[in-house]
């Protein structure tokens, strides 16, 4: 019956779907299935594209879902959101997700990571580059604003020859404390040692995004 409806009201049958997946959520009903047909309600035929419009409402839709259930629920919708491209709409979401994370100024705290790798005379090291990262839950995902800053600072391994390009990597969701980011720092800090590098450390300037 959902189905017959979204593909009779379209865009239009938005609003009932988000009553729906609210109540279903609460009760145990087809929450999944009904997020799918919202996605269905906008999709448009064959090579055709989905009308700005329509994509706005379905984003809109899926944020008052997300703040009006479960935050497992609403986990399911802010990755739904980003899987489809609609990360601004999704890190609105964050301070629903993740609130005894939020720091002062409202603030979200991340790590990052740049590794520097080299042959130095016969043996392989690797330099990790951290650094803090603040965010004002305007990103779903920091890597690609912190990628140029952290490649940019300033290299450990000068009479080594370079693997090449620093790979970058940024805790996948918001830190909870600088102790996790620490926890974090050492998993990647084993992981290359794991691989047969001399590992060190240095903590870099906090980067904050706007």
């Amino acid at each position: 019956l959902v189905g017959i409806h979204t593909d009779k009201a379209r865009a239009e049958a938005l609003g009932s779907l988000t009553r729906g997946a609210i109540v279903a959520a609460d009760n145990g009903g087809p929450f999944d299935t009904i997020l799918m047909q919202m996605d269905a309600a906008v999709t448009p035929a064959l090579g055709g594209e989905t009308p700005a419009a329509d994509k706005r409402a379905l984003e809109e839709s899926f944020v008052e879902i997300a703040t009006n259930v479960s935050v497992e629920k609403a986990k399911t919708v802010a990755d739904r959101l980003a899987n489809a491209g609609a990360e601004e709409a999704a890190a609105r979401l964050l301070p629903r997700l993740y609130p005894e994370r939020i720091q002062s100024g409202g603030r979200f705290l991340y790590g990052a990571a740049a590794i520097e790798a080299g042959d130095c005379g016969g043996a392989k090291e690797a330099h990790i580059h951290v650094a803090e990262v603040t965010d004002p839950s305007k990103r779903w995902n920091v890597l690609t604003d912190v990628e140029a800053p952290m490649r940019g600072v300033k290299p450990k391994l000068k009479k080594c020859s370079s693997e090449g390009e620093w790979a970058v990597a940024t805790t996948p969701e918001p830190l909870k404390s600088a102790k996790a980011m620490e926890d974090w720092i050492a998993e990647i800090e084993k992981n290359w040692s794991d691989k047969g590098y001399s590992v060190k450390v240095s903590k870099e300037k906090r980067i904050d995004l706007n």
